[in-house]
């Protein structure tokens, strides 16, 4: 059987048990967007109570994760935001900068990812 996620050394995976039921369609909508664009899926942060408070609390109430872009281009990088703002973008949460609700927000800088949140119930 193929393993289809890869996760960043210092991700612990039991952190799975602790991730909002919501965030895991999130989760799995990413997978296969992934799958069927032969992309690389790499969950670099996760739900922890080990994450710097600055991060976005999100990630403390097991409501967000990370995935890296290492691999991607702009094409697929956009492709992603607008397929799951297409098929979940409804679960996202209101981001505290700009108060628009999102499901996947994309941060560039020395290491671009995709930050995945989830509106608490």
């Amino acid at each position: 059987m193929k393993n289809y996620y890869d996760f960043k050394e210092g991700v612990v995976k039991d952190d799975f048990g602790f991730m909002a039921p919501r965030l895991a369609i999130v989760l799995g909508y990413f997978g296969l967007f992934c799958e069927a664009n032969q992309l690389p899926c790499k969950i670099t942060s996760m739900f922890t109570d080990r994450v710097d408070i600055r991060k976005h609390t999100t990630h403390i109430e097991g409501r967000a994760f990370d995935a890296s872009v290492r691999g991607w281009n702009y094409t697929n990088i956009q492709n992603c935001i607008d397929y799951m703002n297409h098929n979940v973008g409804a679960l996202g949460a209101v981001s505290k900068s700009d108060g628009i609700k999102r499901v996947v927000v994309f941060h560039k800088g020395t290491a671009e990812h995709f930050h995945f949140q989830v509106s608490p119930l």
